[in-house]
């Protein structure tokens, strides 16, 4: 059963009209929640950190600048211009030259960044803007896929009001990083693979260079855009071995060309070796706490979880009331659409078992690294609904549709350090900063005014010269810690100890900073 066949509007033109308009109230919804949420972000991640860094062409001379530890204060507009201004427009070869010597990731979402930076400039909403555009083109790129598959736009309504509603998706376009993009490659690659392997469909050069181009796009976005790639070709190999092998090589061909070009122009050889840097080795003890990540991850669905769970309860139900029904339903039911299960257990299971293998850092498991799998789990409703009768299914979208759509209103993504509204910089004489890590730095100094005079350097570089970079606090100073990549609290109370016995009064503030750290606010002793 499809669902065309619950509900039907007189006539071709009213079906369609009806599908349109389920497909624009999701696409609409969508920006509407991405742009509710990004009303509430009042600092940047620190992955969107490295994100302007990058887009500003000034990752390499950032590097650069806090290998030469600088005593004195200087305003922070020098420091705020490495990451809040584009000096030099265009400049995408310095960008994929910086990328390779310092980062493990391609470069096309931060050229994309970089030409929007040019566009509307460097602020809190400049990624998640570009990716509200992404996320769009994701959107109908997936009612394309699911329309060609399905061969219903009825079921490609629900699959795009599945992906559309999802807070875990919703999640994905707050951050100034590229995994909408690999979505949005996810779904091209997967419907254009489809038309390239399409028994129906005569063999096309141009399917084959287009089939290229999507996946040097994917490769140039993210090193993770593997996994699918490798799904890709156990598909093709699965549909093609037996019935038509020159179509199968020239699948495989077609593939494999668009990820060699993709490391022809950027070839980024050490990236794996930096990458593995960032394991931390298999540790048992912090085994729960990575399951738990896996857990919250797929929860974030949970909105449209909460449909596909009593889709499934009710099909269980069906099962042990008439369970001859549903043995005949299961050999008569429509399989079209049946790629989408395989290719989100593959992503899935795969972005998985590199986490809870160690294989990948602590810190990657969110919906963001899910984002090649849930464009196909949003399927798997349309697959429950074929097994339901008619009138319960009517019913159950009648009063599960509006309880998604205002639930998914009413979610915040849980991302407490977007929602911590920012220090408040008191009048001061200097602001000492101990950590010039490129995740943490330009996170620190966003809010700080341009002409503050700042000092900045890890811990082990400001106890090094401490003589040096007290003499110029002035009478009052403000000290933000962060403890993280090296800083330890050995050192900073080590640092406290040095002020205090240059003569100043140590006062913690209350609450810290953006969620990363302690601040202090430093005083002189008056004779």
């Amino acid at each position: 059963m499809r669902l065309r066949d619950v509900w039907r509007p007189s006539g071709t033109r009213g079906r369609s009209l009806a599908v349109v308009a389920i497909v624009s109230f999701s696409v609409g919804a969508a920006i509407l929640l991405r742009i509710e949420a990004m009303s509430a972000k009042y600092v940047i991640t620190r992955d969107e950190a490295i994100s302007y860094l990058s887009a500003t062409c000034h990752q390499g001379a950032y590097q650069q600048k806090t290998a030469d530890f600088e005593p004195r204060p200087v305003p922070a507009a020098q420091w705020k211009t490495l990451f809040r201004r584009v000096e030099r427009p265009f400049c995408f070869g310095r960008i994929s030259a910086d990328l390779r010597r310092t980062d493990i990731h391609p470069p096309l979402y931060f050229w994309m960044l970089h030409a929007w930076s040019l566009l509307v400039g460097v602020e809190l909403w400049t990624g998640p803007s570009l990716n509200v555009l992404i996320a769009v083109l994701a959107t109908l790129s997936l009612f394309g896929l699911a329309a060609y598959s399905l061969r219903s736009d009825w079921d490609a309504a629900l699959v795009v009001f599945t992906y559309a509603l999802s807070p875990a998706v919703v999640f994905v376009s707050l951050e100034a990083r590229q995994y909408d993009l690999l979505g949005l490659w996810a779904v091209l690659v997967v419907w254009q693979l489809l038309r390239h392997t399409d028994p129906a469909r005569r063999p096309r050069a141009r399917d084959g260079v287009l089939l290229a181009a999507l996946t040097l796009g994917g490769a140039l976005t993210h090193y993770h855009f593997i996994i699918l790639l490798t799904a890709c070709v156990v598909y093709a190999v699965v549909q093609l071995h037996a019935r038509d092998r020159r179509r199968l090589a020239a699948t495989l061909v077609a593939l494999a060309s668009g990820y060699a070009l993709s490391w022809l122009i950027h070839p980024a050889l050490s990236a794996p070796s930096r990458a593995a840097q960032q394991n931390q080795g298999f540790n048992l003890a912090s085994l729960p706490v990575r399951w738990g990540a896996v857990v919250w991850s797929f929860r974030s669905f949970t909105y449209v979880g909460v449909l596909l769970l009593v889709l499934l309860i009710l099909a269980l139900a069906l099962y042990l009331i008439r369970r001859d029904v549903l043995i005949s339903r299961l050999r008569t039911v429509d399989r079209s659409g049946a790629y989408a299960p395989f290719f989100f257990l593959w992503t899935a299971s795969a972005t998985v078992f590199l986490y809870l293998a160690f294989l990948s850092p602590a810190h990657a498991m969110s919906p963001k690294y899910l984002a090649m799998a849930w464009p196909f789990l949003a399927f798997f409703p349309v697959f429950i609904a074929r097994l339901i009768p008619p009138r319960a299914l009517v019913t159950l979208l009648l009063y599960l549709a509006p309880l998604v759509v205002a639930t998914g209103f009413r979610a915040r993504v849980r991302q407490v350090e977007q929602n911590a509204p920012p220090l408040s910089i008191p009048r001061v004489d200097t602001v000492v900063l101990d950590n010039t890590a490129r995740a943490v730095l330009p996170r620190l100094l966003w809010h700080v005014p341009e002409e503050q005079p700042v000092i900045a350097g890890m811990q082990d570089s400001l106890l090094r010269h401490s003589d040096e970079f007290l003499g110029h606090l002035g009478d009052t100073s403000l000290f933000v810690s962060v403890r993280s990549f090296g800083n330890t609290e050995a050192r900073l109370t080590e640092l406290l100890a040095r002020v205090s016995q240059a003569g100043y009064r140590v006062y913690r503030i209350e609450g810290g900073v953006l969620a990363l750290g302690p601040v202090f606010r430093l005083e002189r002793e008056q004779d």
